[in-house]
């Protein structure tokens, strides 16, 4: 039989109570770091009528038309400090062409506000796509993106939601 003897004395009450608050403490500190750094910001539209949810997308939420021809995708993004709304449309707009495997050059984006927010879109209507890039005055690292794509070229009623749409786009609160 082995006996095991011990020379550490263990912690006392009041080191164990230290160490409790001081954990507790970086953890408090810890996590008022990480909300502070997550800014978000509430985003109001208009869904076009006859337009549901189909799925929540990353930061967003994507509608179909009740036809099934159009896609509607509303999120929220970080925005790269060092691009433009401009730019951020042209970008958003080549990387949704090629998605959708189409060969096409992104046509020349255009300033336009998205509803109450500065920004930029690209309008393609002879394709069937759209993206608008809002950028929040209150919040410079986050973007407010829209994407509207149909089967085809873009009718009147396209155009018209569309419109609708981008006028509806507010920052609540």
């Amino acid at each position: 039989m082995y006996t095991v003897v011990s020379r550490e004395k263990p912690p006392t009450r009041h080191r164990a109570l230290a160490a409790g608050v001081l954990a507790l403490i970086l953890a408090t500190a810890l996590a008022a770091t990480l909300v502070r750094q997550r800014t978000t910001f509430p985003v109001t539209y208009q869904v076009p009528e006859g337009w549901r949810m189909n799925q929540q997308v990353a930061r967003g939420i994507e509608y179909r038309d009740s036809v099934g021809r159009g896609q509607l995708i509303i999120r929220t993004d970080r925005r790269p400090p060092s691009l433009s709304a401009m730019e951020l449309a042209y970008l958003l707009m080549a990387e949704h062409l090629e998605y959708f495997a189409d060969r096409l050059e992104p046509a020349e984006p255009e300033t336009a506000p998205l509803g109450q927010l500065p920004g930029a879109r690209v309008s393609m209507p002879e394709t069937g796509d759209y993206i608008h890039v809002g950028l929040p005055p209150a919040d410079p690292g986050r973007m407010v993106v829209v994407r509207y794509h149909t089967d085809g070229p873009f009718s009147e009623d396209d155009l018209e939601t569309v419109a609708d749409l981008v006028e509806s786009v507010r920052i609540a609160g």
